[in-house]
């Protein structure tokens, strides 16, 4: 309950568990995890020595696994303590950064051998939106939006399901971390359609659900029109599968994720189905 003498001694302990390397890494990661959940408010005098221990670490551990997002969760949470935006911005080029980067090598190699690599930085970004607050989310969505239109534009990245669902799921939750989402994300529309053109996905329907949510009552009904042309491809899906007596079972996944977004709009937003021709 009341951290404050003990802590910088256990951080002292954390800070030299992370670079002594392989064999304490993983359990500094899981106190230094515990710490900024617990005490994020008590570690504000210490969070720029933490957040450059981290960065420096951070290199050094293998993308995607349990250290890794562990520090990108702590990373984010950190940041939040930081007086002012600009205190934030500075950190953000040696965490997000560093997956920012590798991506854009990544994406340059042919999908069967990088997609591995691909999911798990995806993964570190979607835990790094997971913690973080105020107006910072914006500057990482706006950092990932060019890696999201690169995936989408690519002719396999684009077509590839497990790079695609690990993309929605990120760009799901960057929703959360926004200050004002109703207008930082709107780009995101732009490159759900484009996708769902390319290659229908039950995860871009989840993440459509969130932004019906966020874009329903628009005065301008920008969510209108992406609903609609989602809608005419699904069902344009099944019928060209049917009149081919193809195999309905593949689409299964997909017409499930279609129907609990018609069943959520039916709830929150009938006008919307009204105005679809």
């Amino acid at each position: 309950e009341h951290p404050d003498p003990w802590l910088e001694r256990v951080l002292r302990i954390v800070t030299l568990g992370l670079t002594r390397g392989s064999v304490t890494a993983p359990f500094a990661t899981m106190a230094l995890k515990d710490l900024a959940r617990e005490c994020e408010q008590q570690l504000t005098p210490f969070a720029p020595s933490i957040l450059n221990t981290i960065e420096r670490t951070l290199p050094n551990v293998t993308p995607g696994c349990a250290e890794g997002l562990r520090l990108m969760y702590a990373a984010g949470k950190l940041l939040n303590t930081l007086p002012s935006v600009d205190e934030q911005l500075a950190h953000l080029d040696a965490t997000l950064g560093l997956c920012i980067i590798k991506i854009r090598e990544l994406l340059q190699q042919p999908w069967f051998i990088a997609r591995g690599a691909v999911i798990n930085q995806l993964k570190m970004a979607t835990m790094f939106f997971s913690t973080l607050e105020g107006s910072i989310g914006k500057a990482v969505l706006d950092g990932l939006l060019p890696i999201f239109s690169q995936i989408v534009a690519h002719p396999e990245w684009g077509q590839d399901n497990f790079t695609l669902e690990e993309m929605y799921i990120c760009a799901q939750k960057s929703l959360t971390s926004l200050l004002h989402p109703e207008e930082d994300a709107r780009p995101l529309l732009l490159i759900l359609a484009n996708s769902y053109k390319t290659w229908p996905h039950p995860a871009a329907l989840n993440l459509l659900r969130q932004l019906v949510l966020l874009f329903g009552r628009d005065p301008n009904n920008i969510i209108g029109p992406v609903f609609a042309d989602i809608s005419s491809i699904t069902l344009c899906g099944v019928r060209a599968c049917r009149s081919v007596n193809g195999n309905l079972s593949d689409w299964a996944e997909l017409m499930e994720a279609y129907l609990g977004l018609l069943a959520q709009i039916c709830k929150k937003n009938t006008r919307m189905l009204l105005q679809i021709p």
